[in-house]
């Protein structure tokens, strides 16, 4: 998607939130291979209410530095599991810049006051990540920035501790564990689907995560993230990594205040207090008190945004 574009679409979704017609809130990542594409956004200031009535706000430049674990593009440290005689035994996976490019791609970004969140899955792309956000901070300090690292999938503890020294923070895309964990467990080794997401380590260092979906990647059900974080169990039963596994209050709060938190938003979104926005569900049964497994089976009787129904199932 080209800037021009992008623009085009950003006052689409404006023009939806003014007409009433967008019934959720929206957080806009801009796509930031160079400044120019960012340049139509002069109010980049993260967390600011692009739409005036809280229905859209300004996110993040959003790159990417590796691939897919799925499609064997995940950029890893060891080498996959597997031969391909078309990649060699020695295949890591995929990367699109060196640390020192990607310092020299984003440093401009950082001194111009965006927040910057970067897709790594593997350890290895995520190695290329937290030296660049380490590096930024030595070159111009900037306290608070929360850069991010999307999907965050394979990370090591000592990657996580370097993360939080920068002030950068995992936003872990959880989901394909439940839906896709096998298929994992072949393409990268089920000890590495182990640690896949490791929602405990981040817990134990006082990190604060959110859990997504990556829509249309996998469906957009909290409650399915939230069970997989507790239960750490795929679709077809299998359980990898239970000593990754948290508390349900702790899966909760990663759909909720700890989501709020990496937008720059959690004033105003994520908890049930005054003065924020009434955004909340009514869920049939407490997913405190029901069996792990069976909280993704809760089902959603209402939901409401700025106190207005959007969803009722009856």
């Amino acid at each position: 998607m080209d800037a021009e574009l992008g623009h085009k679409v950003t006052e689409l979704v404006l023009d939806c939130a003014h007409d009433g017609t967008l019934t959720i809130r929206t957080v806009l990542f801009i796509r930031a291979n160079d400044m120019s594409r960012l340049a139509p956004y002069p109010n980049h200031v993260p967390g600011t209410d692009l739409s005036g009535n809280g229905r859209v706000t300004m996110g993040a430049a959003k790159l990417w530095a590796d691939g897919d674990p799925r499609g064997h593009t995940g950029y890893f440290l060891e080498p996959y599991p597997f031969v391909d005689p078309a990649k060699g035994a020695d295949y890591r996976g995929e990367f699109l810049y060196t640390v020192d490019e990607l310092v020299e791609k984003i440093l401009p970004i950082h001194k111009a006051g965006w927040q910057i969140a970067i897709h790594a899955n593997g350890d290895g792309g995520i190695e290329i990540v937290t030296q660049a956000y380490e590096r930024l901070q030595q070159l111009h300090p900037r306290p608070n920035a929360r850069h991010l690292v999307i999907h965050c999938q394979y990370p090591s503890y000592s990657q996580l501790q370097r993360l939080k020294a920068a002030g950068a923070y995992p936003c872990f895309f959880i989901s394909p564990l439940y839906h896709w964990g096998e298929i994992h467990a072949g393409y990268v080794g089920a000890d590495r689907v182990a640690r896949f997401c490791p929602c405990h380590d981040a817990d134990e260092l006082g990190l604060p995560y959110n859990l997504h979906t990556d829509a249309p990647i996998t469906p957009v059900d909290p409650l399915i993230q939230v069970c997989t974080a507790v239960t750490r169990t795929s679709r077809k039963g299998t359980v990898y990594g239970p000593d990754q596994a948290v508390t349900v209050m702790s899966a909760l709060k990663a759909v909720t205040i700890h989501a709020a938190f990496p937008k720059f938003e959690e004033h105003v979104k994520g908890s049930l207090t005054p003065g924020k926005y009434a955004d909340m569900v009514l869920l049939a049964e407490n997913p405190l008190k029901v069996a792990l497994e069976h909280i993704k089976d809760i089902a959603v009787l209402r939901t409401y945004v700025g106190g207005d129904v959007v969803y009722s199932r009856s």
